[in-house]
Parts: C-alpha cells; structure tokens; sequence
C-alpha cells in the first residue's frame, strides 16, 4: 500500500503506521527541488514496512468525476458552453478531461487564459460552482487550470474536500 504525505510549510511531513497509527515528523528539505515523484520507504518500532509518496503541492487535490461546462471568456476568445468532465480538484484548482469522444484543439487555448467552469460537487445538496479558472496545462486530453485569486471568500470547494477526506478517514 502507498501513501501519500504532505509537505508542510516548514518543510516537514508526518508519516503515520499504517499497522500501529504512531507517527513521526521528519524534515524532508532535501526531497523538495526533486522534480519527479518521490517514494520514501518506512519501517516503524512496531515491524510494519510501507512506502509513501511525499505531496509537494500547497493544496490537497482530491480525484473527483463530475460532469462540467467549461466557457472560454476574455478579449481574446470566446466560446459556448463546452461538457467536459473535473477529474481533479483542489482548492487553488482542477483539472478538467475532455469528452471520451472529443479531443481538445490545443490550438483553441492559451497559457493562462480563463475559463468559466461550472458544476455540482457529489455533496448532499449538490452544490452548484461557477469559478474561473487561468489554463496552466494543456493537452489533447486535459486541461489543468488555477481558480482566481480575486474570487476570493469562498471556502466551498475546500470545505468539501475537508469533508470528503474526512468521510474518506472513517471508511
């Protein structure tokens, strides 16, 4: 089983026994200028091995699989409502996979240009989020995008991910 941990601010992440729950904090500078993925192997007091992938994004990014409509709006380009699916979600962004049957004209989109999207998050109400989002990674397939800094006060999208993780713990 692999685990993913966080890195802190400071630089540090808690690995957790999967077996036993204790847990220790180490300092993982030396891992953060690593540009691939890193896997850190673990052995606690209690004899349990595991391995973990340490996390150096700022926001936790939880796979999702909602149906959306993406727009293109701005001076450049503008364009009707388009489905696509979120497969991603974080409270600084998301990213968004095309239709099975359709490819994404990576001629169509630009770094950093905005996206309305809107969709319903799995909760109990359903609740409807209409953000926009900047393009930061383009491909046939997906698009990555960042939220809006100036959409601020929403807490929404983090108050849901908190939930689902929370849900997630308990199972």
């Amino acid at each position: 089983m692999i685990k993913t941990v966080h890195i802190n601010k400071s630089n540090e992440a808690t690995f957790i026994c999967p077996n036993c729950i204790k847990s220790k904090t180490v300092t993982v500078s030396k891992y953060i200028k690593c540009n691939n993925r890193t896997k850190v192997k673990s052995t606690c007091i209690c004899g349990c091995s595991w391995t973990s992938i340490l996390e150096r994004r700022k926001h936790y990014r939880m796979a999702i699989n909602v149906p959306c409509i993406c727009s293109q709006v701005g001076a450049r380009r503008s364009s009707e409502g388009c489905a696509m699916r979120v497969v991603d979600l974080s409270s600084s962004g998301l990213k968004i996979k095309s239709h099975p049957n359709r490819t994404i004209k990576t001629s169509d989109y630009y770094f950093d240009d905005p996206i309305l999207v809107a969709f319903h998050l799995s909760d109990k109400g359903e609740t409807h989020i209409q953000k926009t989002a900047y393009a930061k990674h383009i491909s046939e397939d997906y698009i990555g995008a960042e939220f809006d800094d100036s959409e601020q006060g929403d807490h929404t999208i983090g108050s849901y991910i908190l939930s689902q993780r929370h849900h997630q713990a308990i199972m």
